[in-house]
């Protein structure tokens, strides 16, 4: 039986702040997948580093699991970035996290102090689970 579980952005309504987050902080956990977020540095395409969020996520089930999430960014309760991260399967057990896998998001039309202001925001959106495939 396909377990599918489908969080709307109406249900994550609440936001974050990015400021002094040294640490990764739980934000949501269902059906024991927990989704974590932090503040920190991350290298830019262009070679240098600016301010990111990175997310963690853990499957601490006995199953695999498949997620996909957004993220929005805000700045004065206005939305200036939205991302969406690619299915990503995580095996029974198993962490992805931040700058080791690759699960890190930067703004590209907000400045460093803007992002570490307190008027800065971001809300995990639309997180989907699915219980279903195994990881390859």
């Amino acid at each position: 039986m396909r377990a599918l579980i489908i969080i709307s952005s109406l249900l994550l309504g609440f936001t974050f702040t990015a400021q002094a987050q040294k640490k990764y902080t739980l934000q949501f956990e269902d059906q024991g997948v927990k989704f974590y977020t932090k503040t920190g540095k991350a290298k830019r395409d262009d070679g240098g580093s600016d301010v990111a969020i990175f997310l963690k996520v853990v499957n601490d089930t006995d199953k695999d699991c498949t997620y996909t999430l957004g993220i929005d960014f805000y700045l004065n309760d206005k939305t200036t970035d939205s991302f969406s991260a690619k299915t990503n399967c995580l095996k029974a057990g198993y962490k992805a996290q931040g700058k080791v896998n690759g699960i890190y998001f930067q703004s590209d039309s907000l400045t460093r102090e803007q992002m570490l202001s307190e008027d800065f925001e971001y809300a995990l959106m639309d997180i989907e689970l699915s219980f279903d495939e195994k990881c390859k």
